[in-house]
């Protein structure tokens, strides 16, 4: 067997380049988020999304077709003695069956003037981490009860 060195590297290179070692991520930023009607109380500043009073604030999340998504992290500060929880949704276009696949959540947390992360494994099926574009659409839900509630961002990884 002959080798070909300048053939040989450049099929190594080809093939390191192809493999990945991480997995992928998406962030969702403050801006992203819209109120769920004209009662809700937010304000937009620099980096957060400041909560004034109860809220549900959405964003859709666009993922890749075929991926799985494995974990969400929210950066939030909760310097109340309100509560926010954060969902990411997956809602089928066709029957309108709303599928949660994660939750995290300030309830039973300590209050903080911090920026803390809200780490969430999945709560839900491996059959509902598969992205599925051409079924379902997804979004991310914020909902707040009490005021000095901030979300800093969201990122959901996926491989």
């Amino acid at each position: 067997m002959r080798f070909y060195p300048k053939t040989g590297l450049f099929f190594m290179v080809l093939l390191l380049l192809g493999t990945r070692a991480y997995g992928d991520k998406i962030n969702i930023p403050p801006c992203a988020f819209h109120p769920a009607s004209d009662l809700d109380s937010r304000y937009l500043m620099n980096d957060a999304e400041y909560i004034t009073g109860s809220s549900a604030l959405y964003a859709p999340v666009c993922l890749p077709d075929g991926a799985i998504i494995k974990n969400m992290k929210a950066m939030v500060v909760d310097a109340s003695l309100g509560w926010l929880d954060i969902v990411l949704y997956r809602v089928n276009m066709y029957t309108k069956a709303q599928e949660m696949i994660f939750w995290v959540g300030t309830h039973y947390s300590p209050d903080s003037s911090d920026i803390r992360p809200l780490i969430a494994s999945s709560v839900s099926p491996p059959s509902l981490r598969l992205v599925n574009n051409g079924a379902c659409q997804y979004y991310i839900w914020y909902f707040s009860g009490g005021s000095n509630l901030r979300l800093h961002g969201i990122t959901i990884e996926y491989k």
